[in-house]
């Protein structure tokens, strides 16, 4: 009945601290009473006619003339209170809260003169029961008097139901706090506070990217691997290419077989989570190894009568003057693209008498090390007397990509064979680039790209033609796909000629990627 409310328990019978709340074992009772099955069910299912918020015991310090809680700050929850007269009511400030979360404390006591030691203790209702008595509750405890700030975190468990419940932040001078004690000196903060799930993780794109196990034709992929993820989508094409071939690999690492020798590829990898997948990751190159390549020989035993004096395709221009039957030019190099046409010229010198010379020329489309291949006799002329003789040379679609031998034959008065040693004349070698394509699209604005010398020793040039001022970037990779030079030039036009100093990097093969408007080529260096 109104004005007949409880204040004593007259079920205690001796002054403690059950004078004036009900102990443990009445609590559960009454609980039992109120839960599912219990004679009361009805009380808490219909709200029981009240106010189905929970009534908290009070906590308080009698005296705040000395100290006070000054501030407090909890995750987000950062309050400058002051003096409250021993309790403060801060139900009205909310903070956030993840299940599962840890989050930092930080509780500063303020004196009016003397600073005095104090003890710290934080609890949450979790089960919004109208009490902080319940295991795991209390959440935070300084373990020590201090009279500064004291800091630590206050884990959130991730079995909590969500929604708002209450805080109680409680300081007291000399002594460790109970929830619902009224003490002598310091002060209590009730403040409500919002338990929230989880955000779900995020599914990232993998990070660190590298090769291993690399040889002619075949090399893994590997990355790290990503919390959440179920399986990985990899994307590979060969340098230049625009079409990509997919893959999907149940761990982080990849072994891919059947590779083109002596080839750069760009690849990246997405993660594929439950119910989503990442973006893909940056890309990166892999480039297979060499294959070890020996041609047969092929010489003139004399050339007291007649040489090769000069032979020009591409970038190569080379005046060489007799060599002894023999001439290896392999450091001078062109590249030609694939479905190209270019013309070969070859002057021949004589001692005296001008003899009837005839003359072949072959390139190792393949790259598999001979020259008796289809479409690998690129030029033949007959015996004739005449000083220089030119044709032109076809670049097959189904040229590999990559460096690759070209053989030059003169042959005193008959054509000779690939690897044929004859009389009187010369022989000379070359290397060919043959790159993917003229141009990667329509927004590729460089053209005739070539390299010399090529295989190169401590610097090499790197030429190429401009339709109109555009932006150029230069890349150097290594094998395994590391950026080991970065060149930016600005509003190239024309002919340009840019020098690369290789002198630092380690015999092997790399790739020179010419990019510009966004779009990329790439280029096989030799290093010797």
């Amino acid at each position: 009945a109104p004005g007949n409310d409880m204040t004593m328990n007259y079920m205690d019978y001796v002054d403690d601290g059950c004078m004036y709340m009900f102990s443990a074992g009445q609590k559960a009772r009454m609980r039992a009473l109120f839960d599912t099955g219990g004679f009361r069910a009805g009380f808490v299912s219909d709200g029981g006619g009240g106010d189905p918020s929970p009534a908290y015991c009070a906590s308080k310090g009698n005296s705040v003339a000395d100290e006070w809680i000054a501030n407090v700050t909890i995750g987000a929850l950062n309050n400058t209170s002051g003096a409250n007269g021993g309790y403060g009511n801060f139900t009205a400030t909310t903070v956030s809260l993840t299940k599962g979360s840890t989050n930092n404390v930080s509780l500063s006591p303020g004196f009016a003169g003397t600073s005095y030691n104090e003890y710290w203790r934080v609890w949450i209702d979790f089960n919004n029961d109208g009490d902080f008595d319940d295991a795991n509750e209390l959440v935070y405890d300084a373990g020590s008097l201090s009279n500064t700030t004291v800091s630590g975190t206050l884990n959130i468990p991730t079995n909590v139901s969500e929604g708002e419940t209450s805080m109680r932040v409680s300081m007291k001078y000399n002594g460790a706090p109970s929830p619902c004690e009224t003490f002598s000196y310091g002060e209590v903060e009730d403040y409500t506070v919002n338990i929230i799930a989880a955000a779900a993780p995020t599914c990232a794109a993998p990070a660190s990217l590298s090769n291993s196990n690399i040889t002619t034709t075949t090399f893994s992929l590997n990355w790290a691997s990503v919390t959440g993820a179920q399986s990985y989508d990899i994307q590979l094409r060969a340098a230049g290419s625009t079409t990509w071939s997919n893959f999907n690999a149940g761990s982080n690492s990849l072994a891919l077989t059947g590779a083109a020798v002596a080839t750069t590829y760009e690849w990246r990898v997405r993660t594929n989570c439950s119910g989503s997948s990442s973006a893909y990751s940056t890309i990166t190159t892999v480039t297979t190894q060499q294959a070890a390549v020996e041609y047969c020989a092929s010489k003139g035993n004399s050339v007291a009568d007649e040489w090769i004096q000069r032979v020009r395709l591409g970038s190569i221009d080379n005046t060489s003057g007799a060599n002894g039957g023999y001439g290896d030019f392999t450091n001078l190099s062109t590249t030609v693209n694939k479905g190209g046409s270019y013309t070969i010229v070859i002057n021949a010198a004589w001692s005296g008498t001008v003899y009837r010379e005839a003359y072949n020329v072959w390139i190792d489309w393949n790259q598999d090390g001979d020259f008796n291949d289809a479409g690998e006799a690129v030029y033949s002329r007959g015996r004739t007397n005449a000083t220089s003789v030119s044709g032109t040379i076809n670049v097959p679609a189904s040229a590999l990509t990559g460096a690759t031998r070209m053989r030059v034959s003169m042959k005193y008065n008959a054509n000779s064979t690939s690897c044929e040693t004859f009389s009187y004349g010369e022989v000379e070698d070359y290397t060919i680039n043959v790159s993917a394509s003229g141009r990667v699209s329509e927004n590729f604005k460089v053209s005739d790209v070539s390299m010399y010398p090529n295989p190169a020793i401590s610097q090499t040039t790197l030429r190429f033609y401009a339709e109109e001022k555009t932006d150029v970037t230069i890349s150097i990779y290594d094998a395994v796909g590391r950026v080991m030079q970065n060149i930016k030039l600005e509003n190239i036009v024309g002919t340009h000629d840019e020098s690369l100093d290789i002198s630092s990097l380690k015999t092997g093969i790399y790739h020179i990627f010419v990019e510009t408007n966004g779009n990329r080529e790439s280029y096989k260096l030799i290093k010797k």
